[in-house]
């Protein structure tokens, strides 16, 4: 078995500098974020997953949709 790990792309607190830790604060993807999430998915294309896990954090889940977009 073999288990990859991906941090999630820039958010919109990353470029303020900002530290969230709680999920219900709607923290989302920037325009370059969603960028390297696409540029993640075309590093990704020749793995094959079983699943794909996130953390409930929105930076988190739109890096994982926009990364496994297709599978």
């Amino acid at each position: 078995m073999e288990i990859y790990f991906m941090r999630h792309g820039e958010s919109e607190y990353n470029v303020k500098k900002l530290i969230n830790f709680d999920p219900s604060v709607p923290v989302h993807l920037t325009e370059n974020g969603k960028k390297q999430a696409e540029e993640a998915a075309g590093e990704l294309k020749h793995i094959r997953f079983d699943a794909i896990c996130s953390s409930e954090f929105p930076r988190a889940r739109e890096t994982a949709e926009i990364a496994g977009e297709g599978r």
